[in-house]
């Protein structure tokens, strides 16, 4: 579990830390997510699990309602603190942290949130972002050092994935976890990122010389910081060009997520559904979303 701050916190706390991952219903049913989505997940889940497993950690995969389940295992538990990291999503899954959070702080319960990439939360502008962007991108990778875990074990009836039990599987949908996510890092940097330059606009060669790492990304099974990293050690062996190029489009995957996050928190952004498009404009320019 590279670079990974939740992880390293719960690690050097040498608390005993519950494993957990929530399939929340409302992700399931909301209309911006299909099959394809889940099976990647499912994947990047068992991919988890092996790797807790060699380590002889206990790792929990449950589906229900968030605060349902997390009213359960503070029934079980004395839950001190929770680990995560910050997210980006749409305004449902922004709708269930607020609800958490209410009840969270009803419990005296710390939340601790990570910065996961280069956005940075309840920023007022972009005036220093570039500068803070890179030396996020360089600050020194974190060792999870998951050996050090002391896990409990939740063993329940209720809350069972009942979802990604009966979700088959598509042998030509990419496949998920940080295993895949790493071999996909190096034979890009490798082999495929000599052409990104010259096929990155051509929609059907593009396929042969892009990283193949945006799911990965989106879903966690790699950081953007190891990406980076390896991206840009890889430059002293060549290939500079290509290289640098698909490292400035890294810094673009964060700068329109974090100019949306921004614009959002602005009286010129209007409310609306999430089943609608933005239409709304800022300083004259159309502006469109940007999630990830």
């Amino acid at each position: 579990m590279l670079d990974h701050k939740p992880l390293e916190m719960a690690a050097s706390s040498n608390t005993p830390t519950l494993l957990l991952y929530i399939l929340d219903p409302q992700y399931i049913q909301n209309p911006h997510y299909a099959a394809r989505h889940w099976q990647f997940v499912k994947d990047s889940l068992k991919d988890m699990a092996r790797q807790f497993k060699r380590h002889e950690l206990h790792f929990s995969v449950l589906e229900g309602d968030t605060i349902l389940i997390m009213q359960e295992i503070a029934s079980i538990f004395e839950v001190q603190c929770i680990y995560s990291y910050q997210e980006t999503g749409l305004n449902f899954s922004y709708t269930i942290d607020k609800a958490l959070k209410k009840w969270i702080d009803s419990k005296s319960i710390r939340w601790v949130e990570f910065q996961q990439n280069g956005v940075i939360r309840l920023l007022k502008n972009r005036k220093d972002w570039i500068k803070e962007w890179y030396t996020f991108m360089h600050d020194p990778q974190l060792d999870s050092s998951v050996h050090q875990l002391k896990t409990v074990q939740w063993k329940t009836d209720k809350f069972q994935p009942e979802y990604f039990k009966q979700l088959s599987s598509d042998p030509e949908i990419q496949r998920g976890g940080e295993t895949h996510a790493l071999a996909v890092l190096q034979d890009f940097i490798q082999h495929r990122s000599k052409q990104y330059m010259y096929l990155i606009s051509k929609p059907l060669e593009s396929r042969s010389s892009c990283s193949r790492l945006s799911a990965h990304i989106a879903w966690g099974n790699i950081s953007i910081r190891t990406v980076y990293q390896s991206a840009y050690q890889a430059k002293t062996n060549g290939n500079k060009k290509n290289l640098n190029a698909f490292l400035s489009r890294l810094r673009w995957h964060c700068h329109f997520i974090q100019k949306w996050s921004i614009y959002l928190r602005t009286k010129h952004i209007l409310p609306m559904s999430e089943n609608e498009t933005p239409t709304t404009s800022i300083n004259g320019k159309r502006v469109i979303p940007v999630y990830h």
